[in-house]
């Protein structure tokens, strides 16, 4: 028997959450993305290559006129296994901030973070009948200048501009 594991890829650092600073405009229904080669999402500056590892990218959309918000799903399908992994990029719940201390700002993006991951994995969670949480564990790059992103320049190299 095939077990079905669907894999949740949420990282829940603010440098991802960051990475779209703006208000999107939701469209009615999400709309396919076409990309032939690795799609570069400009607003956040991730790139998504047509795989990673053993996972092929299958489904790309995109839930906003202006392309703030979108997903790319990956699967890995073999005798042994089905796995699922969807990436969500969205913007940045917005940070009112008004001369507040910088360590403070940072508390409450943390927080704010924080409160956002866990909101969207219920929502992911909650009408998925017999889903189930594997693993939740909180993670960092130790080194992050030695990763690269498909066109080999180091992660969280991308020129973002942000409102606070």
């Amino acid at each position: 028997m095939i077990r079905l594991a669907a894999a949740l890829f949420l990282l829940p650092l603010p440098f991802l959450l960051v990475g779209c600073p703006a208000r999107s405009h939701p469209l009615n229904q999400p709309q396919a993305i076409i990309a032939d080669g690795a799609l570069r999402h400009d607003k956040s500056g991730m790139t998504f290559p047509i795989a990673v590892g053993e996972f092929q990218r299958r489904v790309l959309q995109r839930y906003d006129q202006d392309g703030l918000d979108v997903s790319v799903g990956y699967n890995l399908y073999d005798s042994r296994r089905q796995i699922v992994v969807t990436v969500y990029v969205y913007p940045v719940p917005p940070l009112v901030s008004i001369g507040s201390p910088s360590e403070t700002v940072t508390s409450a993006r943390m927080l704010l973070t924080r409160n956002e991951f866990e909101a969207r994995k219920r929502e992911i969670m909650q009408p998925r009948l017999g889903a189930r949480l594997i693993e939740d564990t909180e993670t960092s790059i130790p080194n992050r200048s030695l990763y690269r992103d498909i066109e080999g320049k180091p992660y969280g190299t991308a020129e973002i501009s942000q409102t606070e």
